[in-house]
């Protein structure tokens, strides 16, 4: 595979994950799927980003065997009076705009998300702040209403 497609598949697999790996962790990844052509390495990326919740980041032999699923599903769409054609680059990249797509479309629904949790955040907060105001109200109407009654005692009492 060439190292193109393969920093560009592992970005976007960190990306899609939100978990960066570490340069040794990237390079036991390179080393051991260096020889997987770049339509089944970005098959198996698109089939590890479909099959695995954001978060979980797919192991090296759970890659491999994406790969061999998906050397599997391209021989069986693939004629088999066909020759063997060599991959198709423009194919490669739609798949790779597809994954970027989604990964945009869970980026917009992230901050959306975010964006109503700060609302509601703000929400709570100004619910909060008028509780204590009540509360606070309450308490100097009843403070005034004991000043009332203390200062009408020791009027009665003076009398």
């Amino acid at each position: 595979m060439t190292d193109s497609t393969f920093e560009e598949c592992f970005t976007l697999l960190e990306t899609y994950h939100d978990k960066p790996q570490p340069a040794a962790a990237k390079e036991r990844y390179r080393e051991e799927l260096a020889g997987v052509p770049d339509e089944l390495f970005v098959e198996a990326v698109n089939a590890a980003t479909r099959k695995y919740a954001p978060g979980k980041f797919p192991s090296i032999n759970e890659l491999q065997g994406f790969v061999e699923d998906a050397h599997e599903s391209l021989a069986r769409r693939r004629p088999k009076t066909a020759p063997e054609a060599p991959p198709d680059p423009e194919e490669g990249k739609a798949v790779l705009q597809k994954i970027r797509a989604e990964l945009d479309q869970r980026d917009r629904e992230k901050e959306q998300r975010a964006a109503e949790k700060r609302e509601r955040d703000r929400q709570d907060r100004t619910q909060r702040i008028n509780a204590r105001k009540q509360l606070f109200d309450k308490q100097a109407l009843e403070l005034k209403e004991q000043r009332q009654s203390k200062v009408s005692k020791l009027a009665r009492l003076s009398r």
